[in-house]
């Protein structure tokens, strides 16, 4: 027969504390419209309508890089998208058109850390004229 045996079991337990960590989730800083601007140039018997939107945002941030997508309607239709300068404007245009008004509305706001919020827009739709051409 052989000699009963024993055995021994060992449990280790290690806890690492780590230092605590800061985020800021996406959308807690907002983006709007503060103002639409509108422009053109004239081409002979066209012009070419164009319009600044300018942004703002509720707290701290960049305005540089926001997508900012419209629509023309009237005399030309489309929908155009264009990203904001360091001050957070950026100029939308249409081709050439020979009609003496267009309108542009604003159709969506985008960012991948700012929230739109179309409830703080100042404005979102504006008439393009050619007296506004220079």
């Amino acid at each position: 027969t052989l000699p009963p045996t024993t055995t021994t079991t060992t449990t280790t337990t290690t806890t690492t504390t780590l230092p605590p960590t800061t985020t800021t989730l996406p959308g807690s800083v907002g983006v709007f419209v503060a103002a639409m601007i509108p422009e053109g140039d004239l081409l002979g018997p066209l012009w070419e309508p164009s319009v600044q939107v300018r942004l703002g945002l509720t707290g701290e941030g960049t305005l540089r890089d926001i997508e900012v997508t419209g629509q023309w309607s009237g005399a030309f239709v489309g929908t155009v998208t264009g990203f904001t300068n360091p001050t957070g404007r950026v100029t939308l245009s249409a081709p050439p058109i020979s009609q003496d008004v267009v309108t542009f509305t604003v159709l969506a706001v985008s960012h991948a850390d700012y929230a739109y919020q179309p409830s703080l827009n100042v404005i979102t739709q504006i008439a393009v004229n050619r007296a506004d051409a220079d």
